[in-house]
């Protein structure tokens, strides 16, 4: 938008200051349309789901500075990572830059906004990456698939997974670890690691299961609520963000019978693939479970980490689902324990 009003970043000879009021202001400006089209949407459809697409997010600024500009960013203005990245979208996708995978396709003459070289072009790219890892539903869609257009449906088949329409067809791959050693290092400097609560809710009528979320970092939390129904013999996910109040009540419906689950969250990234580790601290045996996306075919190969040991796949092991750990009686048995700790190991293992 500022570059068809005239404004070209490209030629500007910023000093410090200059580009820390730059961003503060360029963020203002994304802020006010964001909460206008908002506004809008719900003036104009109070009764629907109205969905907001972004071109850009706020958090995207940060890979245009250093960390020490863009902690003066936050200072100066009162914002919070947290804040401008877990619970201002619900759901974040990042297109790849073309020129990452798709050369070819990168030029001007296709987007007058396109000011970098192909190198500098993929580094920033790679900045920005890194400026929402974290974010609770933060999804990455490269370049692997010809034409622009394949980018687009990917793109709205997770919307419509995030939404709970019977219409995506993503798959996960879920597979347990062996005992990793604390702290982050072994995934590299990039990693996002989180402290998540899981409580589950007495399901209301209709619902198969019900659950709130609290996720924090550092002294900073965001809530989710979720919800899994079924409909038309298929089970219909649900998520939302709500508020620490409405987390709170909700919470008084918490079911007893369950344990609440307390796991460490790290998200990474890895040869393009975005990671969720999670480790869960307060039941039987500490499993440590990694989750890939593994986008439109469950029988794709998937690369890990060489330094991920892993037992085995546990994608369809009902066992390791959060709903069943959850279970005050729920024990890991005998020998996966005794794998988790090297002591065995499992036919079919993948290969890192």
């Amino acid at each position: 938008m500022l570059n068809r009003a005239g404004v070209s970043i490209a030629n500007a000879n910023l000093d410090s200051p200059r580009v820390l009021r730059f961003q503060i202001n360029l963020m203002k400006l994304q802020i006010t349309l964001e909460d206008i089209f908002t506004e809008i949407g719900s003036d104009l459809y109070p009764e629907d789901q109205v969905v907001i697409l972004c071109d850009r997010g706020v958090m995207d600024g940060a890979a245009y500075m250093t960390k020490p500009m863009w902690q003066a960013l936050l200072d100066e203005t009162g914002w919070s990572n947290t804040q401008l990245r877990d619970k201002r979208y619900d759901m974040v996708l990042h297109l790849i830059t073309a020129a990452d995978g798709a050369k070819d396709y990168y030029s001007s003459d296709s987007n007058q906004s396109r000011y970098e070289g192909l190198e500098v072009a993929i580094a920033t790219d790679k900045k920005t990456q890194l400026c929402w890892f974290g974010h609770p539903r933060f999804s990455i869609i490269d370049n692997s698939l010809p034409g622009f257009n394949n980018k687009i449906k990917r793109c709205l088949d997770r919307i419509f997974h995030y939404l709970g329409l019977p219409k995506a067809n993503t798959f996960y791959k879920k597979f347990l670890l062996r005992r990793i050693q604390s702290g982050a290092s072994y995934l590299g400097d990039t990693v996002a690691t989180f402290d998540i609560e899981v409580t589950y809710i007495q399901p209301k009528r209709g619902t198969y299961e019900e659950k709130v979320s609290r996720r924090k970092q550092l002294e900073a939390c965001t809530y989710t609520h979720t919800i899994i129904y079924n409909e038309k013999m298929e089970l219909i996910e649900k998520k939302r963000q709500i508020s620490a109040r409405e987390y709170i009540n909700l919470l008084a419906s918490a079911d007893d019978s369950l344990k609440v689950l307390h796991k460490k969250r790290q998200c990474f990234l890895y040869l393009k693939t975005y990671m969720i580790l999670d480790t869960y601290t307060n039941i039987d045996g500490c499993p440590s479970l990694l989750k890939i996306l593994n986008e439109n075919d469950n029988n794709k190969e998937v690369k890990i980490p060489p330094l991920l040991d892993v037992v085995r796949d546990v994608t369809d092991t009902k066992e390791y689902s959060n709903y069943l750990m959850a279970r005050k009686d729920w024990t890991m048995s005998e020998e996966d324990k005794k794998a988790i700790l090297g002591g065995g190991k499992f036919e079919g293992e993948p290969s890192n």
